[in-house]
């Protein structure tokens, strides 16, 4: 599920020259209030996280480079693609080093959230330890036991990328 801008005027303002039709994308700009509804998710969704390589980061951009790079989300929630060779890539925030399996050649991706669903981080390991959920990709899951590699609630609200991270359920 996501929410997707609703118009909230049909008409267009002009500032010096550039149009901007009054839609929820231009509200903030135009300080107009905005109205969300809740669309069905589009089949690009799934397929665009099932078909990238590398690290989901940042909205229209590339991913971020597994082994050298990390994804580093900031105590604003803004995101970048960080060197993995700093001694700290991402000093006060949040620090995705992988969001599937594929990110992992020795190992797994192993997710932290707290008990309110809040990103703590996301690394390679062997195996997760007590506390973190194991990630998996829809596009080449092998779940255990009849389970089928869905969606995982994470917090931002609304998320960042929706959907972000998978996990056998």
């Amino acid at each position: 599920m996501r929410l997707v801008p609703r118009p909230t005027l049909a008409r267009a303002a002009t500032f010096g020259g550039a149009a901007c039709l009054l839609l929820a994308a231009c509200a903030s700009v135009l300080g107009v209030d905005k109205h969300y509804e809740v669309a069905a998710p589009d089949a690009g969704d799934d397929a665009r996280v099932a078909t990238t390589t590398g690290i989901l980061c940042a909205l229209d951009a590339a991913p971020c480079q597994a082994g050298t790079q990390e994804c580093c989300m900031g105590s604003d929630n803004a995101l970048s693609c960080a060197s993995t060779a700093l001694s700290d890539p991402c000093p006060g925030g949040t620090d995705i080093r992988c969001d599937d399996p594929s990110d992992c050649p020795n190992g797994v991706c192993c997710i932290t959230l707290d008990t309110g669903k809040d990103l703590l981080g996301a690394q390679c390991e062997t195996a997760c330890p007590t506390g973190q959920t194991e990630l998996c990709s829809p596009s080449s899951a092998t779940c255990p036991n009849g389970q089928r590699c869905q969606a995982i609630a994470v917090q931002p609200d609304p998320p960042i990328h929706d959907p972000w991270f998978y996990s056998c359920q």
